[in-house]
């Protein structure tokens, strides 16, 4: 509709309807305006004012309406606005409105529902009145081209509406056939075509009257008159002769476009396997224009089939020329299906014909034959395949390409010819057929397939990385899943290559190659783990083996994690950070040996790696809520014997120290116990202990306790100190009055007791730490407190009390901010070590200047008791009670 109204002129504002009185120009807006009104749901008045201005005295106006209508009558529905078109169409004797009223008419009645309802039949006869009209188009008469117009559109209205076989009409249409202008010609043999039988058709364009009279025939001047004649033509059929002449002689046109038409219609008209037919096509099949080549192999493949199935050489001979002499890949493509639809798949000529191609010094004529293969041929001929196998070590990329994919498209899996051509050419110089070979290999041949998986093991010592990785790649795929020994010792061993892209590769076939928990893998990973090949590949190897363990092992695998455990060596930080990583693949929620590894990587130098452990310990702690004791029972035996600090039965400790001192102890875990100590002054320290994978008792302070056979024969035994520290290191020598309350009276004073939250034996493995010597372990250990556990962990605030009074600032600085995110709000214990360290003014220091930068200790302190205390009147007691002398370091 767009394109209908985009020529009318826009309607000036204001108009109404006293506007159709003025001048054309206004008239012409006022169609326009109702054109787009009558869009609209209520349109019958705009339809019957525009069929008003239809009739209008100005040629202008009643062409603007035509287009009106036009631009309605196309919309479904319409009829009210055809029924208007054809009425104009009926009155007008303007040559120029009545071709535009033809032609709106054309648009709107395509596709309609009724053909022979009354828009189509009053249509129908205005058309043919028009056809029927004599006119004369002289060349030098202006109106000659507006004549032409009105036929053209007459004709084409009349090859939709029309009925068909009706006499008068086609009458009229046939006499138009010999119209002077070459244009309505060409429209009137189409529309012929549509509208008579063959009888009729054939004697206009090929008949006796054809003879005496070229125009509107196969030999009109015109080459698009002759073009659409001899299309016409294939609606007569395959019993007349003289159609089948005619369309011989239209084959020898000048004109490409006319000899293409012939070859179509020569399909029609032609019976099977005619000769004469055949070999004319075989000419056309040999033609300069491409378009006459294709429609001549379209038609070769109808005409030249026997019904006996026997082959016809000259027909095969004539597709395979046409295949080596066009440049055109759809082209070739057709002219092979036609020659292997002639003369059978695997035909020998045709195979080798197209063999030949494969040859030839043009790189498109070898991707053509490469792509021909699969045309003419199955996966069972070995010359094919041969051929096929043979362009693999073809120079140009694409066509080894081509040749690899058309040997999968053509090969069955499992076929043998082709898995031996392929091994034979696996140890060619060329990188790029090596390559090929592989990938060839890797979809032609069945899994387990003993030859081509001997092949491939061998391209593993390949000099060319590419290629190494490409064999275990392949190997992935081939080797038979029945945890062949040597094939996974072979792959698995590769893990020591010196290319990162053949030891990715590996981490992702192994658990192809192998079962789950293969203790053949884990043998071989375990060794790759251990490398000690020179550096600098030493640390990447062992990072590579980390990983590939991690992807191959099962969830929870004792021996993959102890692997990976030993991995985590300060002496080669990548390969820690890469075993760190794959710790967290394999290694369960909660699994002791991990997170001893785990806390034990927090001591590294490097601190990327100290990052990392926390991540892992994050991931591994057990965060949950403490078991409850009932389950917690059945774990106290794992404590009970003689250690080198003193011996443990049922629940009490007997300590190796002078005043025999028997203490008794709580479970908090699987492998945690806590209990109390009580040094020279009479003071109480809570300490715990935890025990490892290794089977050690790991004490917050003091040495570890090991498991002592004979404890009674060792002197050593007896004079064992506490494994705490003394009282002296943890609180400082003062008056009595001076002292704070004892821990475990702070303890009791709170209302309520809270249950762990968090993993204890993270904690404590993370404590642990806290007796280093490097204040930068001491803060990372400080830092992974938080991580491990929950807030109202008791363990872990236990163990964070310790370090408060460190002496370094940054452990302090750390101390605090960990308290304050694992205390609860109205901690007791947390709320008084951290109204201590109010007076602690230390600041870190910058390095290597040594400048104090960032808050003190006492500042952080103040913000974290904000968070942990109760009531705006807890802080001000807090406050009021400080005795603040001045700034002291350490607060000390």
């Amino acid at each position: 509709m767009a394109a209908l109204l985009e020529s009318l002129p826009t309607p000036a504002s204001g108009s109404s309807q006293d506007s159709a009185a003025g001048s054309w120009y206004q008239k012409a807006a006022r169609c326009r305006w109702l054109a787009q009104q009558a869009l609209l749901p209520s349109a019958a008045a705009g339809i019957c004012e525009l069929r008003a201005l239809g009739s209008d005295e100005d040629a202008a106006v009643r062409e603007a309406a035509v287009r009106a209508l036009g631009a309605l009558g196309a919309q479904g529905g319409a009829e009210e606005a055809r029924l208007a078109l054809v009425e104009v169409a009926e009155c007008e004797s303007s040559g120029a409105v009545l071709t535009e009223a033809l032609e709106a008419l054309r648009v709107a009645t395509r596709g309609a529902e009724e053909p022979t309802g009354t828009v189509h039949l009053r249509a129908a006869a205005v058309a043919s009145q028009v056809v029927r009209t004599p006119t004369t188009t002289n060349n030098n008469n202006n109106n000659n081209n507006t004549v032409a117009d009105l036929l053209v559109a007459a004709l084409r209205l009349l090859e939709q509406v029309a009925a068909v076989d009706d006499a008068a009409v086609v009458s009229a249409v046939a006499a138009r056939c010999k119209d002077s202008a070459p244009t309505v010609r060409t429209v009137a043999v189409q529309a012929l075509a549509a509208l008579s039988s063959g009888r009729v058709l054939l004697a206009v364009l090929a008949g006796d009257s054809a003879a005496a009279s070229p125009l509107g025939s196969t030999r009109d001047p015109d080459w698009q008159v002759r073009e659409a004649a001899v299309r016409a033509l294939a609606r007569v059929g395959a019993r007349s002769p003289q159609a089948r002449k005619a369309a011989a002689a239209a084959s020898c046109d000048m004109h490409a476009a006319v000899r293409a038409a012939a070859a179509e219609a020569l399909r029609h008209l032609a019976p099977q396997n005619d000769a004469d037919c055949v070999s004319l096509l075989c000419d056309l099949c040999a033609d300069s224009s491409s378009d006459v080549r294709g429609a001549a192999l379209h038609s070769m493949r109808r005409a030249a089939s026997r019904p006996d199935g026997s082959r016809p050489y000259a027909a095969v001979k004539a597709c395979l020329e046409c295949w080596e002499n066009s440049w055109d890949g759809l082209l070739r493509q057709l002219a092979l299906l036609t020659a292997a639809a002639l003369a059978g798949r695997n035909d020998p000529e045709v195979v080798k014909c197209v063999a030949r191609g494969l040859d030839s010094r043009d790189e498109e004529l070898r991707m053509a034959a490469i792509a021909g293969m699969p045309l003419v041929g199955d996966g069972d001929d070995e010359l094919v395949v041969a051929q096929l196998v043979r362009r693999l070590a073809d120079c140009h990329p694409p066509v080894r390409r081509a040749a690899l994919k058309a040997l999968c498209e053509v090969v069955p899996v499992g076929n043998q010819v082709a898995v031996q051509l392929l091994v034979g050419r696996a140890g060619s110089p060329s990188i790029d057929v090596r390559l090929a070979v592989l990938d060839g290999l890797r979809q032609v041949a069945c899994r387990g397939d003993a030859t081509a998986t001997e092949a491939v093991l061998e391209r593993l010592d390949d000099a060319e990385a590419r290629v190494r990785a490409a064999a275990v790649h392949t190997l992935a795929d081939l080797a038979a899943s029945c945890d062949s020994d040597e094939v996974i010792t072979q792959v698995a061993l590769r893990l020591e290559d010196v290319d990162p892209a053949v030891r990715a590769s590996v981490s992702e076939a192994l658990p192809h190659l192998a079962s789950s928990g293969n203790r053949k893998v884990l043998q071989c990973l375990s060794h790759c783990c251990r490398s000690m090949r020179p550096p600098p590949h030493r640390e990447s190897i062992r990072e590579a083996a980390c990983w590939a363990l991690a992807k191959f092992a099962q969830k929870g695998d004792g021996q993959a994690i102890a692997v990976i455990c030993e991995s985590i060596d300060e002496n080669y930080p990548q390969a820690a950070a890469g075993a760190l990583r794959a710790l967290v693949e394999v290694s369960l929620p909660g699994d002791l040996a991990a997170i001893d590894a785990a806390a034990a990587a927090l001591a590294h130098k490097e601190q990327l790696t100290r990052d990392i452990a926390l991540e892992v310990l994050e991931k591994l702690a057990d965060r949950g809520a403490a078991a409850p004791p009932a389950s917690l029972a059945a774990f106290a035996i794992v404590f009970e014997g003689s250690w080198t600090g003193g011996s443990i039965k049922g629940s009490k400790i007997f300590w190796n120290c002078d005043n025999q001192q028997v203490t008794p102890f709580e479970l908090r875990g699987r492998s945690i116990l806590s209990t109390s100590c009580v040094d020279s002054e009479g003071r109480t320290f809570p300490c715990w202990a935890r025990l490892d994978a290794y089977g050690r008792l790991r004490w917050d302070f003091g040495e570890d306790w090991l498991r002592s056979t004979e404890p009674a024969d060792s002197e050593e035994l007896e004079t064992t100190s506490l494994p705490a520290l003394c009282g002296a290191a943890l609180i400082p020598a003062k008056s009595p009055d001076e002292l704070s309350p004892r821990l475990d009276a702070v303890a009791e004073s709170q209302e309520v007791a809270s249950e762990d939250v968090g993993d204890a034996y993270a904690v404590a493995a993370v404590a642990a730490l806290l007796k280093s010597k490097d204040a930068t372990v001491r803060q990372t250990a400080v830092v992974a407190v938080p991580r491990v556990a929950g807030r109202g962990c008791r363990a872990a605030i236990e163990c964070l009390l310790q370090v408060m009074q460190d002496e370094s600032v940054a452990v302090r600085l750390a101390a605090v901010e960990s308290l304050a995110a694992v205390a609860q709000v109205g901690d007791t214990l947390a709320i008084e070590a951290l109204r201590v360290r109010l007076e602690d003014q230390e600041r870190a220091k910058e390095s290597p200047s040594g400048k104090p930068v960032g808050p003190c200790v006492g500042m952080c302190a103040a913000k974290a008791l904000k968070k942990l205390v109760t009531s705006r009147e807890e802080l001000v007691q807090i406050a009021s009670k400080l005795k603040f002398t001045g700034p002291s370091m350490r607060g000390f």
